[in-house]
């Protein structure tokens, strides 16, 4: 009802109090986790509502196998078509890895920042909007370590999003409850590549329907870019030589 939320009864263990000290059982763990950031993506995706709270202790771990299970609905997010196409641009730009393409592409698109630093502005967009600890292979180490070392002892300091689309809050709440998951686990995972085909997917639909530049755009990348990007991050220093 709109005042009482029922759910199934799960027998298992959550992620939060899993021992993951055997190899065999933390890898099934992982594999279990991957599979519910893949249901989430699903979900979102093809139909624009999501669970928003998938942290280690709404994680289920059912059976000896450890399958998975996702508890606590009571977070749930709805998206209209246009927030979900802010998403699919997100995802899409984001597994670019390219620091030149998501600059450019996020200028007066809703999203501001308090540094000018483009490798801190980076850091933070994979920090807040995919699941990696380590920024998916587009960050340097050293500024992801730097924006995590400032977030930890210096928050006033700290480079931030000062303006963001709305929907892009709950999803970075999604992403940030993932990776808390899968660093439970000791696990490095890129939920933008786990993500990006059901984004694509969904942006070619919402395109057909309503064509955006953008949009358009975007769907001219290669489903794996990394090979253009490589080119489109190297090409100021090859034509100024």
């Amino acid at each position: 009802t709109s005042a009482v939320l029922t759910q199934t009864f799960l027998p298992g263990v959550t992620m939060g109090a899993l021992d993951k000290k055997d190899p065999a059982v933390r890898a099934k763990a992982v594999d279990a986790t991957i599979a519910i950031a893949k249901a989430i993506g699903v979900t979102m995706f093809r139909e624009r509502f999501f669970h928003s709270d998938p942290h280690p202790g709404n994680i289920m771990l059912l059976g000896e196998e450890l399958k998975p299970g996702l508890i606590d609905f009571g977070q749930c997010t709805t998206l209209t078509k246009k927030q979900l196409r802010t998403i699919c641009h997100v995802v899409l730009l984001l597994r670019t890895r390219s620091q030149t393409l998501i600059d450019q592409a996020l200028r007066g698109s809703g999203f501001a920042f308090n540094t000018e630093d483009p490798e801190l502005k980076m850091a933070l967009l994979y920090y807040f909007f995919d699941s990696s600890t380590t920024g998916s292979g587009a960050v340097r180490p050293e500024a992801m370590e730097v924006l995590k070392d400032t977030i930890q002892h210096k928050p006033a300091e700290m480079p931030v999003l000062t303006d963001t689309p709305r929907e892009m809050v709950f999803y970075g709440r999604v992403a940030g409850t993932l990776r808390k998951s899968f660093e439970r686990l000791d696990a490095d995972v890129w939920t933008i590549s786990l993500w990006a085909d059901e984004a694509r997917a969904a942006l070619v639909a919402l395109n057909a329907a309503a064509p955006d530049p953008i949009s358009s755009a975007l769907l001219l990348l290669p489903e794996d870019p990394d090979g253009l990007t490589y080119l489109v991050d190297r090409l100021p220093s090859w034509t100024n030589a």
